[in-house]
């Protein structure tokens, strides 16, 4: 079986490995479409501690199983209690293909048969269908800030997960959104989803009830901490290795809320589905996919600081 493997910084190596051995409750599913997260660009960068090569990378993806397609939750936990359901990203044994264990950037997998959501690939194209992950994340972080609706909302980063969760918050029907990408290209996204971009200039001191950093960089996190409003919330979606833009002396005076994101829970992963299903056609244009056999350079211009696409695709 073919699998491209992460083996050091920056290296990529398509290899065959041995096919893994069914398990009980288990399905083995032919891979259909793998979308590059964030998370995967930082392991390839060697900046995503806990991402240890020799790995497979990979967890936003779709598969099939005797001509019917799936979208995968790749969340594994072993506890099926219905308070998991609620707090499954959050268990303490729970690992995330692509990090804890083999990912999706091969030709079949196995995952446990709860995982997996139905969809119809001739009425939802499968490609996008992979997008479902990252809309998950937006709808736990929209959801962990306790936004309301007179809040000023600013989102940092105008990326996959920034423009999803601005999508979100237009869904809930949210109107005070500003959005701020370095990129013009990405700025210009917002139009897609009905926030309103802006220039750094425009980005006002002490003015946000909540702000949504999706960059998690040290310019990010200092700009968060000066356009908060006090009392605010700051909801880290992204993060960077050695970010240090976070003074915690004035999170305390200015009684500041600092959130992190963890993925999501299954019951948000099933939402993100049905949102997908009836959303899909706003991602036409924003996705670029590739081959299998140019997955390397798939991962090369995802990296890349003026990437103008929302998530690259491998078709496997």
């Amino acid at each position: 079986m073919l699998a491209l493997i992460y083996k050091k910084k920056k290296l990529l190596e398509f290899q065959n490995i041995k096919e893994e051995k069914t398990k009980k409750n288990f399905l083995k599913l032919d891979v259909n479409y793998v979308s590059i997260c964030g998370s995967d660009i930082l392991g390839y960068l060697g900046q995503s501690p806990g991402r240890i090569p020799p790995l497979v990378l990979g967890h936003e993806f779709t598969g099939n199983y005797n001509s019917k397609n799936f979208v995968v939750n790749p969340i594994i936990s072993n506890k099926n209690s219905a308070s998991l359901k609620q707090f499954s990203n959050l268990d303490k044994d729970m690992q995330l293909l692509g990090l804890h264990l083999d990912g999706a950037l091969k030709e079949r997998i196995n995952v446990p048969k709860k995982n997996l959501l139905f969809f119809n690939h001739k009425k939802y194209p499968s490609y996008l269908m992979s997008l479902t992950e990252p809309l998950a994340c937006a709808i736990n972080a929209v959801n962990s800030s306790k936004v309301k609706q007179n809040d000023n909302i600013l989102i940092l980063g105008n990326g996959c997960l920034g423009f999803m969760i601005g999508l979100i918050l237009k869904l809930k029907k949210f109107r005070k959104i500003h959005v701020y990408d370095k990129l013009k290209s990405k700025r210009n996204l917002s139009k897609k989803n009905g926030s309103k971009a802006i220039n750094f200039n425009q980005i006002k001191k002490n003015s946000y009830g909540v702000i949504f950093d999706c960059v998690g960089s040290t310019s990010t996190q200092k700009l968060s901490l000066k356009s908060i409003k006090n009392g605010g919330k700051i909801v880290l979606v992204g993060y960077k290795v050695n970010s240090s833009g976070i003074d915690f002396v004035e999170v305390v005076r200015r009684q500041l809320s600092i959130i992190g994101i963890m993925a999501y829970n299954s019951l948000q992963f099933k939402e993100a589905f049905n949102i997908i299903k009836k959303n899909y056609k706003i991602f036409n244009g924003m996705v670029k996919i590739y081959q299998f056999s140019e997955a390397k350079l798939a991962f090369k211009n995802a990296s890349k600081i003026n990437n103008s696409f929302l998530r690259h695709i491998i078709k496997i």
